[in-house]
């Protein structure tokens, strides 16, 4: 009697276990979809921006094919893979959406190298603040001949 409630939650629980995405396999997670997509729209504007639009003797889809090819190769995506993604996310918009906005919402490049500015600036700070408090290299073998000019 007590062996058919545990089999029950045992064979719910092996159901309701997925890949943790809520996804099927073979789908990109969200959250890859999302940087794959993001490096990809970064390929057209470059493209459109510098090498399509200076460059009028290049096959503008053998050179679109290729660089996205090369976006794809850099995050181990295949072409397939990706497609399959791509479809699956077309079938759930409302996935799709959030996706797209959180590129929208990505921090810029500009922005993300002024936020490291400021941590650079303010570890400086610190550190001409109390310098006594950094252990170089340096410092080190300073210390050391110091140690041998005592003996």
């Amino acid at each position: 009697m007590i062996k058919l409630p545990i089999a029950t939650i045992v064979f719910i629980f092996i159901l309701s276990c997925k890949n943790g995405s809520g996804v099927p396999d073979g789908v990109l997670p969200p959250k890859k979809m999302q940087t794959v997509l993001r490096d990809m729209m970064r390929a057209d504007l470059f493209l459109n921006d510098y090498v399509l639009s200076r460059d009028s003797a290049l096959n503008k889809d053998s050179t679109r094919i290729n660089t996205y090819s090369q976006v794809l190769l850099l995050h181990q995506v295949t072409k397939s893979n990706f497609q399959k993604s791509l479809d699956y996310y077309k079938h759930y918009p409302s996935t799709l959406e959030s996706i797209l906005d959180s590129i929208g919402k990505a921090k810029a490049p500009t922005e993300l190298l002024e936020h490291k500015k400021e941590i650079i600036e303010d570890t400086l700070s610190t550190i001409n603040a109390h310098p006594e408090s950094i252990d170089t290299p340096y410092r080190q073998s300073q210390q050391r001949k110091k140690l041998i000019k005592q003996l």
